[in-house]
């Protein structure tokens, strides 16, 4: 049984135990509309979870608007826009990373708004260390606005309620060596959120 945050009195999963499910967004061309019509899963690395076992219950599993899960046949264009099976350096989200609560302030000065963006990038070097990402930040920036066309405002993504909107950012950043895809970061990493794409220009 896979089953989605525990319950009152229930111990969370490490992460390695846990199966990852992944909306990904369609993007990479002008008329992409962020609709998702693929799921990125990621079996486990410990636990019980075999990776076909994972497939063959997923298979044919109706979900929203009667949409049916089947085993997608990879692309080169799809792995591209995320990355799959290629090293980039520079990344960009597409659904904003959770971070943790940072105090905002006023931006009153210079010098307050440096100290914030050092802040948001200590959580981004945070959040890539909890998802094993290797390669240290070499630059990175942090906005409410989306880099995508058809992308949508961070706080938008906060209906839930489990996270309040300031935690919301959309992130593009350069690494300082390139890595490979897909990438995904911060605390809504198993919900779907923290996705991020590859510049292109980038490609090693």
């Amino acid at each position: 049984m896979v089953k989605g945050r525990p319950q009152p009195g229930e111990s969370s999963v490490p992460p390695a135990e846990r199966l990852r499910l992944t909306p990904l967004p369609s993007i990479g061309h002008e008329q992409a509309d962020g609709a998702i019509r693929r799921l990125w899963v990621t079996p486990p690395t410990q636990g019980p979870f075999d990776p076909d076992d994972v497939t063959w219950a997923l298979d044919g599993v109706m979900v929203a608007n009667q949409a049916l899960l089947m085993p997608a046949t990879p692309t080169d264009a799809f792995e591209r826009h995320y990355g799959i099976h290629r090293s980039y350096t520079t990344w960009e989200s597409v659904t904003p990373v959770v971070l943790p609560h940072l105090p905002q302030g006023q931006h009153s000065t210079g010098l307050d708004r440096l100290r914030q963006e050092a802040r948001l990038a200590h959580a981004v070097a945070q959040a890539m260390r909890h998802a094993r990402i290797r390669a240290q930040l070499d630059s990175i920036r942090v906005q409410r606005e989306p880099w995508h066309r058809y992308g949508h405002p961070s706080q938008d993504f906060s209906t839930e309620g489990r996270w309040t909107p300031d935690r919301f950012w959309h992130v593009r950043m350069r690494l300082t060596r390139p890595v490979m895809g897909p990438l995904v970061l911060g605390d809504g990493r198993f919900v779907g959120l923290g996705v991020l794409a590859p510049v292109q220009e980038d490609n090693v």
